[in-house]
């Protein structure tokens, strides 16, 4: 047997033997590496941590590993796969993400060793969420909405401001899992969703092609992960930042106010005005314009071709919010497109709204951060108004 496969099977076993353990115990394991995991293995040489010893001993996969497993993608490859051949989740197997995600609102967790986390209490800059596993109880109180803010300092400056308990619309509820979304936050959103179907669940992203695939994560879930049960939020509806926030003339396409066939006849009118000008120029904040001669199609690599013109941002704007989409962007939102032409007509619109964007970044080859919403990157006005047009609609 090669070498490599001695290897592998090795660590296999080492994974099957910590979840039997696990699965006896009743302790969890962790996969992500405890910053104090040297400290607490010295404290426990000396005796000091005796009767936390067994606990600590199974959290971590890959440090008590580290020759046998290499790196840690390989831990997690490895869980992923036996947790997809056994046809059950990581919980299932008590192997658990550690929580990377921030929560701030009008929400108390009662948690099973019978302390209570008040999230509305939480400082400037939230609360770490907790697993799931280790809270009993949920309470909502009078929350009305739930928004999952893509940027950790989005979501940062709204937990100061405290946005959650001074918004017109009502209480709420902030989460952020800083940037793509992590298993645990998603499992964490999805009890929360079962808790309360009633909550208004909303996403808003930055205006690019990796926003709209953290959109979809919640929402659909992710192919890697497709074995795992419970962690999407498929009501989840996208707040923003479209299109229709930063340029001036084009309005915004929401499956809430219209059909599947409306938001196509929207893009084909767009679409020929374009085509009817000689050329069609958008005015940003920050003095700056761009401007895509004719309509185009783009290649497989999501490059416009060379009859398409797109002007530079003006470098007097200092602010940044608005940029072009690199080439990563490009083939990013190429590969969402062709995911998104196989479910056009069999969902609520969604997808539908989603193309639109990614069909407006790509003609005119810009991509926007949240800040863009507003000259000085303050949003809380912005997100006042667009809530209170969800609610009232």
């Amino acid at each position: 047997m090669p070498a490599h496969s001695h290897l592998l099977l090795e660590a296999l076993f080492r994974i099957l033997e910590l979840v039997h353990e696990a699965l006896l115990s009743g302790n969890l394991i962790t996969k992500r590496f405890d910053i104090v995991w040297c400290l607490i293995s010295q404290m426990i040489m000396h005796n000091t941590l005796e009767d936390q010893a067994d606990f600590v001993a199974h959290r971590n996969i890959y440090y008590q590993n580290i020759e046998l497993f290499k790196s840690q993608s390989m831990v997690d490859n490895m869980v992923d796969n036996l947790a997809l051949t056994l046809g059950v989740g990581r919980g299932d197997l008590n192997i658990v993400a550690t929580a990377k995600g921030l929560i701030a609102g009008s929400v108390d967790l009662k948690m099973r060793n019978g302390s209570i986390t008040r999230c509305g209490l939480s400082r400037d800059n939230g609360m770490l969420l907790p697993s799931i596993n280790s809270v009993e109880a949920i309470d909502l109180h009078s929350a009305k909405w739930l928004l999952v803010i893509e940027k950790e300092a989005t979501f940062r400056t709204l937990a100061a401001s405290r946005f959650h308990s001074t918004c017109k619309t009502g209480h709420g509820v902030l989460i952020t899992a800083k940037g793509f979304p992590d298993l645990a936050t998603r499992r964490f959103l999805h009890v929360l969703h079962s808790v309360r179907p009633q909550l208004e669940f909303f996403g808003l992203v930055d205006f690019d092609p990796h926003g709209i695939s953290i959109l979809r994560t919640y929402t659909k879930g992710s192919r890697r992960l497709e074995h795992e049960q419970g962690i999407t939020v498929p009501r989840m509806r996208w707040l923003g930042i479209r299109s229709g926030d930063v340029l001036p003339y084009t309005p915004n396409v929401d499956s809430t106010t219209e059909t599947f066939q409306d938001s196509q006849s929207s893009d084909s009118q767009a679409s020929q005005t374009i085509s009817s000008q000689e050329s069609a120029s958008y005015s940003f904040a920050g003095g700056q314009y761009f401007c895509l001669e004719q309509s185009c199609e783009f290649d497989n690599e999501g490059r416009p071709p060379k009859r398409a013109r797109v002007h530079e941002p003006d470098s007097s704007d200092s602010s940044g919010s608005i940029i072009l989409l690199t080439s990563s962007d490009r083939r990013r939102a190429v590969n969402l497109m062709k995911e998104l032409r196989n479910t056009l007509e069999t969902t609520d619109g969604s997808d539908a709204d989603q193309m639109y964007e990614l069909q407006r970044m790509m003609m005119l080859n810009i991509k926007a951060e949240i800040q863009a919403v507003d000259a000085f990157g303050d949003v809380t006005g912005w997100l006042d108004e667009r809530l209170c047009t969800h609610f009232s609609a």
